[in-house]
């Protein structure tokens, strides 16, 4: 009777709590951890992503692959996505190890492009070559990030959907 009652609990403690060891492996933990305790993060395509320390509302656009093409840009204020191309614009940010007032960012994972300007006229024509008719809308990072820790997701489409039921 024991061992029934022992391999009763060890079964439902095996069940309760084997649930999280099978998940899907598709899923990616990149794409959905939100920070820790003292920092916020925005997962945009991997390896790049946007972190906040304690400070709010001074995000850095970054990467975490040290092979892929580096990125350490603070001062990321808008961020969009659109057809799997990350556009940052930063204030008081760096470009090209120099310190200036602004700067328009186009990261293309895929092909491991990143380009910074501080001209937007040169930043448009830049976009417009790579098939941009007009310039992509930004969102307010924090923004992005309220959106983020909502709905455990950064979906572009519904985050400009919700952001244009607000306004």
């Amino acid at each position: 009777m024991k061992r029934n009652i022992l391999f009763f609990i060890t079964l439902l403690y095996l069940t309760a709590c084997g649930g999280n060891t099978n998940q899907d492996p598709k899923l990616d933990d990149f794409y959905s951890d939100k920070g820790g305790f003292d920092y916020g993060r925005i997962p945009l395509i991997k390896p790049y992503e946007l972190t906040t320390s304690s400070r709010e509302n001074y995000w850095t656009a970054e990467t975490i692959d040290t092979s892929e093409v580096p990125l350490n840009m603070p001062g990321a204020r808008n961020i969009n996505i659109v057809n799997s191309i990350i556009f940052i614009y930063g204030r008081e940010t760096i470009l090209n190890g120099q310190e200036v007032d602004a700067a328009w960012f186009v990261i293309i994972p895929k092909n491991h492009i990143v380009r910074g300007f501080m001209d937007h006229k040169k930043y448009l024509a830049y976009i417009q070559s790579i098939g941009f008719q007009k310039e992509p809308l930004l969102y307010d990072v924090q923004e992005v990030y309220r959106f983020f820790s909502k709905h455990n997701k950064v979906d572009w489409k519904e985050i400009s959907l919700s952001l244009k039921a607000e306004n």
